[in-house]
């Protein structure tokens, strides 16, 4: 079945690393969230940063499995 998909016109069979990317990743949860106006400027253009505490676990296509890692610290994405 493989051979004929991969004779499809358009279709290519992903690497190592593309499949990684597809069927894992990280699961976070953030527990905590801390804004800091000061260094954006908030009042004068309405954007904020902050720092997020978070933790990660393994993740299969987006479903987290396993144990749950250390509590980090960084950058809010979003």
């Amino acid at each position: 079945m493989l051979k004929n998909i991969l004779t499809l016109e358009g279709v290519s069979q992903l690497s190592k690393e593309e499949q990684k990317n597809v069927n894992g990743g990280l699961k976070c949860v953030t527990l905590s969230y801390e804004e800091d106006i000061t260094a954006s400027g908030y009042v004068g253009n309405g954007y904020a940063t902050g720092t997020c505490t978070f933790k990660c676990r393994p993740s299969f296509l987006g479903i987290g499995f396993g144990s749950w890692g250390e509590v980090q610290s960084g950058p809010c994405n979003g």
